[in-house]
């Protein structure tokens, strides 16, 4: 989870073919995370991959997904379960050890609130009704970060859906925080 450290963004893109994957790689990831220079930092590949897009993640209840850096070592596992805790989603670290979750603030959208292992708030996640697609990191009704949802640059080549979300972290963001923060990301994208 290290090199989380020295990152301030990232871009959840899925892709048709992703160029920083070893060919020996026997996994299909579901989509990569880039960074600022639109570089794949990291790949979710989904457990057994039976299920191979993103897109089909949003019907099912309960998933695991794996985010793998270019070496194909676990940085993250985002598990979601079924039934009372369909809202919430866990964030593991490579050794299976809780970080935190996010949890969906009742049948909202867009309303989250991120959780250290302990079950306490660190971040509000939520969406101005006016704008669904721009969602505000707060801590303490102060907002330092966010989860956007932009357009895909039309030249890229390979990109199988035209509009992505990405995060900006807040500043002081240690890299556990961070490392929840990606699985927002990945719930907020599942919601959408």
């Amino acid at each position: 989870m290290d090199q989380l450290k020295h990152l301030d963004l990232l871009s959840l893109r899925e892709k048709r073919k992703y160029t920083g994957i070893p060919e020996n790689w026997k996994l299909k990831p579901i989509c990569c995370l880039s960074d600022a220079s639109e570089e794949e930092i990291y790949y979710a590949a989904a457990e057994g991959g039976a299920v191979s897009e993103l897109a089909l993640f949003r019907k099912i209840h309960a998933f695991t997904i794996y985010l793998l850096d270019k070496n194909g070592e676990e940085i993250l596992c985002f598990k979601k379960r079924a039934g009372l805790f369909a809202n919430k989603l866990e964030v593991f670290d490579a050794f299976e050890d809780l970080l935190g979750s996010i949890q969906k603030q009742g049948s909202s959208k867009t309303h989250f609130q991120v959780l250290d292992a302990g079950g306490h708030v660190l971040y509000d996640v939520e969406s101005p009704s006016a704008n669904p697609e721009s969602f505000r990191i707060r801590k303490g009704g102060v907002t330092l970060g966010k989860i956007s949802k932009r357009p895909t640059r039309i030249a890229e080549e390979g990109v199988s859906r035209n509009t992505s979300f990405g995060i900006v972290f807040p500043l002081a963001a240690d890299t556990t925080e961070k490392g929840i923060l990606i699985g927002a990301l990945f719930l907020i994208d599942l919601s959408f």
